[in-house]
């Protein structure tokens, strides 16, 4: 099978935003106001996730892994939109990385956005441009994968809270059209849990599938409504 090179099949145009918001555990009102932007007293505040294409709603793999960086940053890093989009511009000004929310350059500690430089780290979220020591925060951010820098696979949190927990679902940009699959034999997490809502139980699922009651389990949460605000 020839596969879609990854950074063009991460750029696809595949995502609505509450499809996009049942992945990343938001609520799909506040992901529509990260790629909408949202008017303000002082003004209309730019988008911080940009469509690949024009006039075309939904989101791509490259913009959904974006979504779960804002997501990470606003509820486990405590900082504000106007911080995220500090750093983002202080980042593309100062070292020229565009789209720091898909670098794997990109470090967190407990309320500060950091980015890595020849092994030293600047905070660019609260004080731009001063040196942190790294004590970074990262479990979450542990569940993106990167391929020569770019992200290449997100493992969603599937349990609130729980970043740590278990890492048998994964969403891919160059298998099932970006849609969450069970990391092992790579079988739709949407069909598994649309047969256990129809009655088929998680051991049948199991053995037709070849996989462990945990992997049935984790595809039927990821199918599931958000809980995050």
């Amino acid at each position: 099978m020839t596969r879609t090179p990854l950074r063009d099949a991460a750029e696809i145009p595949r995502y609505a935003i509450p499809e996009a918001a049942v992945y990343l555990r938001v609520k799909a009102g506040t992901l529509a106001t990260w790629v909408r932007g949202r008017k303000s007293a002082v003004g209309q505040a730019s988008p911080l996730i940009v469509r690949p294409v024009p006039g075309d709603s939904r989101l791509s793999y490259s913009n959904l892994i974006e979504g779960y960086v804002i997501h990470v940053l606003r509820q486990q890093m405590k900082l504000s939109l106007v911080e995220i989009r500090k750093g983002i511009e202080y980042v593309e000004k100062e070292f020229g990385i565009q789209r720091f929310l898909l670098s794997d350059q990109l470090r967190v500690r407990l309320g500060n956005l950091l980015v890595e430089q020849e092994g030293r780290y600047y905070n660019v979220g609260r004080s731009g441009g001063q040196i942190e020591i790294p004590e970074a925060v990262e479990a979450y951010l542990k569940r993106i994968e990167y391929r020569n820098g770019f992200p290449e696979g997100l493992y969603p949190v599937t349990r609130p809270g729980h970043p740590e927990g278990p890492r048998r679902i994964v969403i891919l940009p160059d298998v099932g059209f970006g849609k969450p699959v069970t990391e092992k034999r790579h079988i739709a997490a949407a069909v598994i849990a649309s047969r256990f809502g129809a009655g088929e139980s998680v051991s049948e699922l199991a053995e037709d599938y070849e996989l462990e009651a945990e992997d049935i389990e984790e595809a039927i949460r990821t199918e599931s409504t958000p809980l995050a605000a």
